[in-house]
């Protein structure tokens, strides 16, 4: 099992994923699968985001929760604008985007999934 020593280094390896042509589900299923590869307990969530600020929901939305309370989100940025303040990557939740949603029961993705069907 590969290590890490700090949320920065798994950010570094996720970040290969932001340029692939994949929307919220199969973004955060290929992490998913990436965060197995090196032990990182999480949960695949689907629900809601809301912005707080201008009232803006994206739904549906799936993405990522470790269980040391950070988020994992590589495409709120595409429904929201790419802005500093719409967060990216692994960060702490904040009270402007709201998170609302449960585990995602459907199957992952898997690599092969996204790659050979129009699944993702």
């Amino acid at each position: 099992m590969k290590e890490f020593t700090e949320i920065e280094d798994i950010e570094l390896v996720l970040l290969s994923l932001e340029d692939l042509d994949l929307d919220c589900d199969g973004v955060s299923d290929q992490a998913s699968v990436i965060l197995d590869e090196y032990g990182i307990s999480h949960k695949r969530m689907a629900g809601t985001v809301t912005n707080q600020a201008s009232g803006d929901v994206v739904v549906p939305h799936s993405w990522l929760e470790l269980v040391t309370g950070e988020i994992v989100d590589f495409r709120l940025r595409k429904w929201l604008g790419d802005r500093d303040e719409v967060p990216h990557g692994i960060f702490v939740p904040q009270e402007q985007f709201k998170y609302l949603g449960e585990v995602d029961q459907r199957e992952r993705y898997t690599e092969r999934d996204c790659f050979t069907e129009e699944y993702c």
